[in-house]
């Protein structure tokens, strides 16, 4: 027991005297007079100019030491200054051999950190070279006890830490960006790892290209563990305010909060009641991700409240989205469950919603190959609202079809000019990365004011070959069902297109495609076309193919083919005839036609039509650039053609042609068409031929008649007298 005594009263003896050390030096020595010492070391062990400007002073209860006007010089520039550091230890912890940090002060520090023209930064030729020093720093090792045992975790405890009115400048000499982190205060205290302490930061951030400026305050409850593997931030609330060019000038709000959670050991990881706004988008989240390498398994939700696009874009300071429609991009909005295997990304009940439009679904991303799959079905989307207004440019091709009725022919000029101020279609690199497979339906949409419905669309790609097949609809009362392949896997991509109607409404369909009253009925379309080109003047312009359509009933709209037949016949039959009063329409079956295209022009020389005593029968093109017509007509009296009596067909008329010719714009059908006038003096003369001939044959048969009496005695004899006659009529036609 005397030895326990006296080791005891040794220690404590030990303790004592220590302690009075300390006392006595805090009272008798001077911090001052070792600044020279330290200056001295400083340059030696760095590059640095350190001065230290104010005073040194000691503290008892707590223990520490504080600083006071420190600055640092390096190549003769500031590099970094301190107005004030005040680091103190806990005394009694420093006794018990577990020292604890009471408090560390940080106020006033300016730090300069300059990057060359050459890519060096100043910070890297602080330390002096030296040449015992090794090339590559030890690897850290776990400290061990005796025992071979891992030690025991971390101690550190601080009471309090405050930065306040701190700064860093940064400059990139090479491209002239500085960037700016000032008037940064931050306070915490408690600081214990294992228990949760409070913590406080403000701070501003000013960058020069662009220029931007960001106000941000962050206050939260963090916990860290012992082994520093498990970090908890709890009641997350901050809140920032941008300005500056990016915003237009303006200042933009911002806010982030929520509860997070990351675990090291077990790499896993949560965001809880996450909330990010910016003006009036807002964001929620709730999220669980498991696994932090290439195959994370990820499940929760996502939502992003609905909001108007033109208020944020305003609010961000950007132009707005002019629409025809003013009253769209108002509500949009997106909603998901997150969930699906390790390395895949699934989106179930997914929801987008565009004002009165919403899409419903399923989605799918795979991390390994970045593969997306989708598969979603809309109710109704206007997508003529969504389009730019109308502008004085969109009148140009209305002007030069008119050019192109009066015979002038575009200038290089123009071609030049409508050719720089396109755009490309695709993004031609980004669809080579992409792998997807994307299945959409959509109950109605109306596009370029066509109503289709009831559309499926299947799209998939992979290394720059897309396949659309198949896009089916329902179109004016018929079917659509078009293929499509792209290979983009050059700059100049290839298309291949193949195109069927079934039974489609034609008159309401140009009506609402193009504004024409042209033909009316069901059509039945099929055309396979090839091109190349990633911009639309490309894609008319290198078009090739064909096409052909048929129509059982409809009718020609605004113009009367009947009517100048019925003007032929009545000239042939030397009468005149008024037909101003007759409708502007002309029926027909079995209209059908084959076309080549080639670019812009629709070739076809086998138009064919029945309409009523007529046959139709033409051949011409369609300049689909210009929407111009040049066809030559020929309509065949086959029949009966009209009631009016100077339209009567006799043996004269029957299998004439009367020629027209259609030329000009497809916007004004009804000036299309009118008569031939060399060609109907042609058709004039083959009628004379004709009715000579068919005189001479009457002559004939008269005067073989006569004579036949007169040999024949007037014997009924049919036979002989039909050959005879047949054979004297062929004398005569040779």
């Amino acid at each position: 027991m005397k030895v326990f005594r006296i080791l005891g009263l040794t220690l404590l003896g030990i303790v004592a005297l220590l302690f009075a050390l300390v006392v006595v030096a805090t009272l008798v020595i001077d911090p001052n007079t070792y600044k020279p010492q330290i200056e001295s070391a400083v340059e030696d062990a760095t590059r640095l100019d350190l001065t230290l400007d104010g005073d040194i002073d000691w503290s008892l209860f707590p223990l520490g030491l504080t600083l006071n006007d420190v600055n640092a010089d390096l190549d003769g520039e500031l590099f970094a200054r301190l107005d004030n550091l005040v680091a103190q230890v806990d005394l009694w912890s420093l006794l018990r051999f577990e020292p604890q940090v009471d408090t560390f002060i940080l106020e006033g520090m300016t730090a300069n950190l300059v990057r060359n023209e050459q890519g060096e930064g100043n910070w890297e030729r602080i330390m002096r070279e030296s040449p015992d020093q090794p090339t590559e720093p030890a690897a850290a090792e776990t400290p061990e006890t005796e025992t071979g045992e891992q030690s025991q975790p971390l101690q550190f405890e601080i009471n309090e830490v405050r930065i306040a009115d701190a700064e860093l400048r940064f400059t990139d000499q090479a491209s002239g960006q500085e960037l700016v982190l000032d008037r940064v205060n931050l306070v915490s205290e408690n600081i214990s790892l294992g228990t949760t302490f409070p913590f406080e930061l403000n701070f501003h951030v000013a960058t020069s290209q662009p220029p931007l400026d960001v106000e941000g305050s962050v206050t939260a409850a963090v916990n860290v563990s012992e082994d520093l593997k498990r970090f908890v931030i709890n009641d997350l609330e901050s809140q920032y305010q941008v300005a500056g060019e990016p915003v237009g000038g303006k200042t933009v709000e911002a806010a982030l909060s929520g509860d997070m959670k990351v675990d090291l050991d077990t790499e896993t990881a949560s965001l809880a009641d996450l909330r990010v706004q910016l003006a009036n988008l807002v964001l929620r989240a709730d999220v669980n991700i498991d696994g932090f390498g290439d195959t994370p398994q990820i499940n929760g939700n996502l939502a992003i409240e609905p909001f108007s696009a033109r208020v944020l874009l305003a609010a961000l300071g950007q132009p707005p989205i002019e629409t025809q429609d003013p009253d769209t991009l108002q509500q949009i909005g997106l909603e998901t469950d997150i969930a699906g295997p390790a390395g895949q990304l699934e989106l179930n009940n997914l929801v987008l919603t565009l004002d009165q439009t919403q899409f419903k679904g399923t989605g799918r991303y795979g991390f390994a190959d970045s593969a997306v799959k989708l598969n979603l079905q809309g109710n109704k989307l206007n997508l003529d609202r969504y389009l730019p207004p109308p502008s004085e440019e969109e009148d140009a091709p209305a002007v030069a079809d008119a050019q192109g009725a009066a015979g002038a022919a575009p200038t290089a000029a123009d071609a030049e000019n409508a050719e720089t101020s396109e755009t490309d279609l695709l993004p031609l690199e980004t669809l080579r990365d992409l792998v997807f497979d994307v299945r959409l339906g959509l109950g109605e949409l109306i596009a370029k004011n066509l109503t289709i419905s009831d559309i499926e669309v299947r799209s998939t790609g992979q290394n720059g070959l897309i396949n659309v097949d198949p896009v089916k609809a329902q179109l004016y009362g018929g079917d659509v069902l078009l293929t499509a392949r792209l290979d983009a896997r050059s700059d100049t991509p290839k298309w291949q297109v193949s195109q069927r109607l079934n039974n489609v409404e034609t008159l309401p369909l140009l009506r609402d495609l193009a504004e024409l009253e042209l033909v009316s009925g069901k059509i039945n379309l099929r055309a396979d076309v090839t091109t190349t080109g990633n911009r639309v003047s490309s894609l008319r312009e290198n078009a090739d193919g064909n096409a052909s359509f048929t129509m059982a009933d409809g009718a020609f709209e605004s113009v009367n083919l009947t009517a100048y037949a019925c003007q032929g016949i009545a000239l042939a039959n030397g009468e005149t005839i008024d037909t101003s009063t007759w409708p502007a329409r002309t029926k027909f079956e079995d209209l059908s036609a084959v076309m080549q295209i080639d670019g812009n022009v629709l070739d076809n020389n086998n138009l064919s039509a029945a309409l009523g005593g007529l046959d139709l029968d033409g051949e011409g093109t369609v300049d689909l650039a210009r929407m111009m017509l040049d066809y030559e007509l020929g309509l065949r009296v086959v029949g009966a053609v009209h009631e009016n009596n100077a339209c009567r067909v006799n043996e004269r008329i029957m299998n004439i042609a009367i020629p027209l010719e259609c030329r000009g714009s497809l916007e004004d059908p009804g000036s299309l068409c009118s008569f031939d006038g060399s060609r109907f003096r042609d058709a004039l003369k083959d009628m004379a031929k004709a009715d000579v001939q068919r005189k001479a044959n009457k002559e004939i048969d008269r005067a073989v008649d006569k004579q036949l009496d007169k040999v024949l005695g007037g014997e009924e004899d049919s036979g002989t007298r039909k050959q005879i006659k047949d054979a004297v009529k062929g004398l005569f036609n040779r």
